[in-house]
C-alpha cells in the first residue's frame, strides 16, 4: 500500500471524528441551556423566589406588597398574578391592585441595586385608590405627584403646583420603563374613604423619552368614563402630557359628544393656569355630553 493510499485511509478515519465532536459539543451545550430554561422555569414558581421579589418590591414602593404567583413566559418575560400593596393611612383596603403584571426584564441588571431592570411593564387589570390626607396631600405616597397631576383632570382641587420636583412616579422601578395599563380604574376618596371621583376603562402608556442632558416622559391616558368631583360625566376622555422635572404640558386633550364625535378642547383667551384650563374644559365636555 503507497502512503499517498494510507494517508487517504487515515483521513476518512479522522473527518468523521471531528464531525461527531463538534456535534457532541453542540448536544452538550443544547442540553445545559435546556436544563437552564427549566430549572428557571421552576425556581420563578417557588415560595422563595416569590418572597424575594415581594421583599424587593416592597421596598422600592414603600408600602407592604402581597402577591399570589410568579411564573415564566415561554420568552422569559415575568409574569407576577394578584399583587396588592397596602399604603399607611389607608387602612386594611389596598391601595393598588393589579390582577396581572408581565415584566420584560434586562437580566443582566436583575441583580445590579442601582442599574435599571425593566425594559417594560404591562399591568392588566388595575384599581388604584387615591386618599386625602389631614394635610391636602394625597396616598400612597409613590403616586402622590401623579395623584396632584391628575387631580385637576377630575375636577378635585389642587393641593400644590403638580409636577414641581422630583418625578412623576416616586416608584424608583417605573422611572426607566415604558409601562403600559389596561382595564384600569382610578378612584379619588376623601378623608372618610367615599369616593368623590372616578375614572373606568382607563388605558395610559408612560414612556420615558431620554435626551442629551435631559429626561423627558410622555403620558398617554385614555378612559371609558370619567365621574367629575361635584358632578358630572365624561366619556371617551383621551389626554396626551409630556412631563419633565419643573413642568408638565397637556398635548391633547378631547372626549366625546352627545353625538359619540370626539371633541378637542382648547384653552379659552386669555389663557387661565393649566389647572384652571383643564376643569374649565372638562366642564364643558360634561355638559355637552350630558
Amino acid at each position: 500500500m503507497t502512503d499517498k493510499k494510507k494517508a487517504s485511509k487515515k483521513t476518512k478515519r479522522e473527518g468523521p471524528g471531528r464531525g461527531s465532536g463538534v456535534a457532541g459539543a453542540l448536544f452538550f451545550f443544547a442540553a445545559v441551556l435546556l436544563i437552564l430554561y427549566i430549572t428557571a422555569h421552576l425556581m420563578v414558581r417557588t415560595d422563595g423566589f416569590r418572597t424575594i421579589v415581594t421583599r424587593r418590591l416592597a421596598k422600592r414602593c414603600g408600602m407592604p406588597v402581597h402577591l399570589d404567583r410568579t411564573l415564566l413566559t415561554a420568552d422569559l418575560k415575568l409574569k407576577i398574578t394578584g399583587v396588592s400593596m397596602t399604603a399607611e393611612g389607608q387602612g386594611a383596603q389596598p391601595a393598588i391592585r393589579i390582577s396581572e403584571a408581565t415584566v420584560r426584564p434586562r437580566w443582566l441588571n436583575a441583580f445590579r441595586k442601582r442599574d435599571p431592570w425593566m425594559r417594560t411593564l404591562r399591568l392588566d387589570g388595575v384599581e388604584a385608590q387615591f386618599v386625602r390626607r389631614e394635610n391636602g396631600t394625597w396616598a400612597p405616597d409613590g403616586l402622590r405627584r401623579a395623584a396632584e397631576a391628575l387631580a385637576p383632570v377630575f375636577g378635585l382641587p389642587e393641593t400644590t403646583k403638580p409636577g414641581t420636583e422630583g418625578a412623576l412616579f416616586d416608584f424608583a422601578l417605573l422611572r426607566d420603563a415604558r409601562v403600559v395599563m389596561e382595564r384600569g380604574r382610578l378612584i379619588w376618596n376623601n378623608r372618610n374613604s367615599a369616593a368623590v371621583a372616578f375614572a373606568e376603562g382607563v388605558r395610559a402608556e408612560w414612556v420615558p423619552l431620554q435626551l442629551p442632558g435631559r429626561m423627558l416622559y410622555g403620558l398617554q391616558l385614555e378612559s371609558g368614563r370619567v365621574q367629575l368631583a361635584g358632578g358630572g360625566v365624561v366619556r371617551g376622555l383621551e389626554t396626551e402630557m409630556l412631563w419633565m422635572p419643573g413642568r408638565y404640558e397637556v398635548l391633547r386633550f378631547a372626549a366625546r359628544n352627545r353625538e359619540g364625535n370626539m371633541v378637542a378642547m382648547r384653552p379659552p383667551e386669555p389663557e387661565p393656569p393649566l389647572s384652571d384650563r383643564v376643569r374649565i374644559n372638562l366642564r364643558a365636555l360634561a355638559r355637552d355630553g350630558e
